[in-house]
């Protein structure tokens, strides 16, 4: 490899050895050319430049025997033509200059270029140098400085010095990077260096140019020579744990020069002082004139801040001239970082002020900490939130750091202490001034005692040590503090917002709260609130608590609970049908994101007995949690309605009853499903029109009831009658829902006519027939919906009973295709079916391992989502395949757990049948 270095001298090494032979000095000038301009040149041109003063045919024959030199020892770095010559690229090589221009490094430049070496009669050569070398110089001063502000911003104040050095040796000159020496001696505590550093400027000028220094370079001596540093920053007590990427964050911005304000906003308690005195610390040496706090919680009026202000600065005011007008001129030229804290309560009274010390003193940067932003023009805003839940900087580092400080080492580290350390700091919200508080108790308090007192009570925390700020003794105290800065339009506003249990949209803040979006955002910009994705807002948890417990006494909670529900109940009523058309999967998502709310409203409802609320909530509240797949919360959530109905109201009583067997049915309560559809059917008429939605439902529920026990005759019954009823109501999307239902019920007459075996198989034949009838029916409804989910399941039950038919492959290629669509939406349902689906294709191509693989994906899916049919299906499915494998204790153990499931779905047939199967493992076991 060809080694050449130009920068500081002339150095050529091949393959690692010093290149020697040259014939002429021009000859190695030919090279560093070639090399340099990395062109063809042409021999006339080359020829010109090192012999213009020769004959055309004399200069040829020089550079030809230059040429011929550069040849034999460099041959292929060489390309040689009759008219041209060129450096090869395509050999490897290394070029210091090449490499500086490229990376900017300026520890590749050495010097100038080609230092040192000349060539004698060739002035054409020696101006194409002296360009070059000035345009390498200026690109080494550019990296130069580049390098020493980094350095310097890093805190590597040394290495910035050194770098500034350097500039200056290069050129003693530049008088502005003569200024960021001496500034940087002085911040580097060098006050005398810098001083005759300046003296050393002053020279050199006289010297060359007979000229004094510019002004700006004798105020700043003048400045360093009666500097004061000041440093009144608290001294640090505990360490700072987490907030890594905030502080990153606010350096950022304390390094760039345009940036001279930063507010950091945040709730009370939440870390704000601290982050600013942890950056002010490291600030504070990079700064001639030091770092001053100034702590403004008393201060109420703009004399109060300005007097404050007057004492961090440790400046004696004058009898001539005001205050303000004094605090300008002292910091006008200084270099100053300012931090002041809490300024939330002055409002705009010092919002003048700041402005006139960003556009009169160029070098003093701000930082304050708020609950609420500046709004000024030139603020920059970082908003500070709760600690982490999880990592290394978390809020659970935060509670174990400082139980330990203030309790010692002895508290236990369990998984029940870490569950409930967890719990605490999820209710929090990761505020370290309740993380702290709440730590100090564990004295008195184990880990879980803890959790279930905040759990009880989030604003009671209150400090157990003497000590502190009074406004920061207690949660209540933080949020007291904060209540008494908000306007009464304000306060009445956020306890209206308190009603929300999962945040809101502007719309709802609208309807319930009356907040305008320019309320929200104020509300933003003082951190109440925090803007979430998609439009929406939420309030801190303990925030939240604290409002509520404020909401009785604005004398608006009644209409504020009435508008809540009022709010929701629309919003679910307006989503109802659509939830039955291609828009399904958004309004899934929509629903979702308010589902909590959702619940809220109910419960409300429920205590109130507010039978009007519930029976608006009630059909699509329960549509949701069927097509999510939620059955045991449905089925929970309808439960505790019961109370709230009045049986009198044979509507909404009947309407109830009707979801409730739907939901008890989807879970496998055989008992409760029926009980529930005897009283419904007891109560309602098909004659009239009001009713029979509810009929059809209740139908629907006891014919799953009764394919969950086996009595698939009475089953297809029962959904033959809620057929014929939904064809009267005209909604298809309930026409296909049922004609599934009887597709599926065929398909697991088919699946037991399977298990029975060879005397089956005339009615195997016809089951399947049905089934495919009845899902290609509703296939053909639902395509004209464009409903993607039941699309997807009729899909599965057609793959289903494809599968049965013997056509596997297929069937594989259907389960693969809804797998897709479940696993994209979340649909644990869909997923469960589909794994069975796989599993039982893997099962037939003998891949056991495979199928066991998707079989238990199918098992945990199905106890999650409470599905006790599709959990005993696959406990057989289990049973058979590991059966196949050899497996047979674990082939028994499966079938028992299966018969377990199918003895409490009431299905006297499979019990029996898998008794046998019991049965006959017990033998081929005890045989060995």
């Amino acid at each position: 490899m060809l080694h050449i270095e130009l920068l500081g001298g002339l150095h050529i090494r091949l393959n690692g050895a010093p290149v020697t032979g040259f014939n002429s000095a021009k000859a190695q000038a030919l090279l560093c050319i070639l090399a340099l301009t990395r062109q063809s040149h042409l021999r006339s041109s080359l020829a010109a430049m090192f012999w213009g003063d020769m004959l055309d045919e004399d200069a040829a024959a020089n550079l030809r025997q230059a040429i011929a030199n550069l040849k034999k020892l460099f041959g292929p770095y060489l390309d040689i033509t009759r008219q041209s010559v060129a450096f090869n690229l395509n050999q490897p090589y290394w070029l210091d200059v090449e490499a500086f221009e490229t990376t900017q490094d300026a520890a590749l430049y050495r010097g100038d270029l080609l230092a040192g070496f000349s060539v004698s009669d060739a002035p054409d050569f020696d101006q194409w140098l002296a360009v070059e070398r000035e345009r390498l110089h200026a690109l080494a001063r550019t990296a130069l400085r580049r390098q020493a502000y980094a350095y310097l911003s890093e805190g590597q104040d040394e290495a910035g010095i050194a770098t500034l050095n350097r500039l200056i040796e290069m050129d003693p000159l530049q008088e502005d990077v003569q200024r960021d020496l001496m500034r940087a001696l002085a911040i580097d505590g060098q006050r005398r260096a810098a001083l005759e550093q300046y003296q050393a400027c002053a020279t050199v000028l006289w010297e060359t140019l007979r000229v004094e220094p510019e002004a700006e370079t004798t105020r700043l001596n003048e400045r360093i020579r009666s500097a004061r540093r000041l440093s009144n920053l608290p001294a640090e007590t505990t360490p700072l744990i987490g907030r890594e990427e905030e502080l990153a964050a606010l350096q950022r911005r304390l390094d760039d020069p345009t940036c001279r304000l930063i507010t950091l906003v945040g709730l009370g308690g939440i870390g704000k002082t601290r982050l600013a005195l942890q950056a002010a610390r490291h600030q504070a040496r990079r700064m001639l004139h030091g770092a001053a706090m100034v702590n403004l919680a008393p201060a109420r009026t703009l004399s109060s801040f300005l007097s404050a202000l007057v004492d961090a600065l440790q400046f004696p005011l004058l009898q001539l001239g005001t205050p303000h007008e004094q605090l300008l001129d002292y910091l006008r030229e200084k270099h100053l970082l300012l931090v002041l804290d809490n300024l939330e309560q002055l409002g705009s009274a010092a919002n003048d002020f700041l402005n006139e010390v960003i556009h009169t003193a160029a070098e003093v940067k701000i930082i304050v900490t708020s609950r609420q932003r500046l709004n000024l023009h030139s603020e920059w805003a970082l908003a500070i939130y709760g600690l982490p839940l999880d990592g290394a900087a978390s809020s659970q580092t935060l509670f174990w750091e400082t139980a330990r400080r203030v309790g010692g080492s002895a508290l236990p580290a369990d998984s029940e202490s870490a569950a409930a350390v967890r719990r605490i700091c999820q209710m929090v919200g990761g505020m370290p001034l309740a993380i702290e508080l709440a730590a100090a108790w564990t004295r008195v308090l184990t880990c879980e005692e803890l959790a279930e007192e905040i759990a009880s009570n989030l604003t009671a925390l209150e400090a157990t040590t003497d000590g502190g700020e009074e406004r920061h003794r207690s949660l209540r105290a933080v949020f007291d503090y904060s209540w008494r800065l908000f306007t009464e339009q304000e306060q009445r506003a956020l306890m209206a917002l308190s009603v929300f249990a999962a945040g809101f949209t502007r719309e709802a803040a609208q309807a319930v709260a009356g907040a305008s979006l320019s309320s929200l955002l104020g509300l933003a910009d003082k951190m109440l609130l925090r803007r979430e994705g998609e439009g929406r807002f939420s309030l801190h948890e303990m925030i939240r608590q604290y409002l509520l417990e404020k909401l009785p006494e604005s004398g608006q909670m009644d209409q504020v609970r009435t508008a809540y529900l009022e709010y929701f109940a629309h919003f679910l009523q307006a989503r109802a049908a659509r939830l039955k058309t291609a828009e399904q999967q958004t309004l899934l998502k929509e629903i979702t994101r308010d589902v909590n709310n959702l619940h809220q409203a109910w419960d409300t409802a429920v205590q109130s007995r507010d039978q009007r609320t519930l029976a608006a909530l009630m059909p699509a509240l329960f549509l949701f949690h069927d097509l999510k797949a939620d059955w045991r919360l449905a089925e929970a959530l309808l439960r505790s309605a019961e109370s709230a109905l009045d049986p009198q109201n044979a509507d909404l009583y009947g309407e109830w009853l009707a979801h409730l067997a739907l939901a008890s049915s989807r879970i496998g309560q055989t008992d409760q499903t029926e009980l529930c559809v005897a009283r419904c059917l007891d109560l309602l008429s098909k004659d009239i029109p009001a009713h029979r939605a509810s009929i059809a439902r209740a139908l629907l529920a006891m014919g799953y009831s009764k394919g969950l026990r086996g009595a698939y005759a009475e089953a297809v019954a029962h959904l033959q009658e809620c057929l014929a009823l939904r064809q009267t109501l005209g909604d298809e999307w309930d026409l296909a829902q049922c004609l599934m239902r009887i597709g599926s019920t065929y398909g697991q007459q088919a699946q037991y006519d399977i298990q029975v075996g060879e005397s089956h198989r005339e009615a195997l034949t016809f089951h399947l027939e049905q089934a495919r009838a009845a899902a290609e029916q509703a296939v053909a409804i639902i395509r004209r919906l464009g409903d993607h989910f039941l699309t997807a399941r009729c899909q599965t039950l057609l793959a289903t009973i494809t599968q049965m038919e013997g056509r596997t492959e297929e069937s594989e290629t259907l389960h693969r295709s809804s797998l897709g669509f479940y696993e994209a939406v979340g649909s644990l349902d869909g997923l469960s079916l589909a794994y069975t689906g796989l599993g039982n294709a893997a099962h037939l191509r003998k891949e056991y391992a495979l199928a066991t693989d998707y079989y238990l994906k199918s098992l945990d899916l199905s106890r999650q989502i409470g599905a006790r049919l599709w959990e005993a299906n696959t406990l057989t499915n289990l049973a058979i395949n590991v059966h196949f494998q050899g497996e047979l204790r674990q082939a028994r153990s499966y079938f028992q757990e299966s018969q377990a499931v199918f003895r409490a779905l009431g299905n006297a047939q499979y019990v029996t049948m898998i008794q046998q199967e019991i049965d006959a493992l017990t033998e081929q076991i005890k045989a060995g």
